[in-house]
């Protein structure tokens, strides 16, 4: 296979995770806009408070197809956004910044509540990957796609992976003025569908050059998968 896409369109299902997205590792600040219609997040530094929440309020207005749609939506206080739904950019932000800095925990609130944390759950279904002490070192041939960067500034993309031919020729994450207030290189954000997706990219070659005898076969003989979804399956 020439061609591995990895696609990370993360429209902000449910998630959870935590990350330090300032400059000095702390949290962005949240404050209210001027009209008190929606949130800003600035990272620390009083001095540069107000022309941070000015050219945040001018980002959202520019990303924002109707200028008098700023409201952010709680969809009835349901802690994910609807895969049907259309946010505007007021409610992205607000649905990132829990996700980021929830801290692990599922943030359930009521549809009239304006707080990030409302009532707390432990949190459920999450599995902990540790990094390698001798990861891969993958190669690199970047090139660039004006395609994708117009993307990155309209769309609800973190970051955007091509991995072409033994090689990533294409590394892009979302702009400053976009979401990279909050989101970074070094943020951690919980993925859904992109784990299963590799494991069985990864089973499926081990299956075609024998490592495993066909998909009737049970994965029970890898450590690595030992008290995890996977085991035994």
């Amino acid at each position: 296979m020439k061609k591995l896409l990895l696609l990370l369109i993360l429209s902000f299902f449910s998630a959870q995770g935590y990350a330090g997205s300032c400059p000095d590792g702390s949290e962005p600040v949240k404050s209210v806009s001027a009209d008190g219609t929606y949130f800003v997040y600035n990272c620390g530094g009083s001095s540069n408070n107000t022309s941070a929440s000015t050219n945040s309020s001018s980002s959202a207005s520019k990303s924002s197809s109707n200028e008098s749609s700023k409201e952010i939506d709680r969809f009835g206080g349901i802690s994910e956004i609807p895969e049907s739904a259309n946010p505007n950019f007021e409610t992205l932000q607000y649905y990132l910044y829990r996700y980021l800095y929830s801290f692990n925990i599922h943030p359930f609130c009521g549809p009239d509540s304006k707080e990030l944390h409302c009532e707390n759950s432990p949190p459920r279904h999450s599995h902990l990957i540790e990094s390698s002490e001798n990861p891969y070192q993958f190669n690199s041939d970047l090139r660039e796609d004006r395609y994708i960067k117009q993307q990155m500034q309209n769309t609800a993309l973190l970051s955007y992976l091509l991995y072409e031919d033994g090689k990533i020729v294409i590394d892009e994450i979302t702009p400053e003025d976009r979401f990279g207030d909050m989101f970074r290189d070094s943020s951690k954000f919980h993925s859904q569908s992109v784990a299963k997706t590799l494991i069985s990219y990864v089973a499926g070659h081990a299956i075609c050059k024998g490592y495993i005898d066909s998909v009737d076969s049970r994965l029970n003989d890898w450590p690595v998968l030992e008290n995890t979804l996977y085991h035994n399956q």
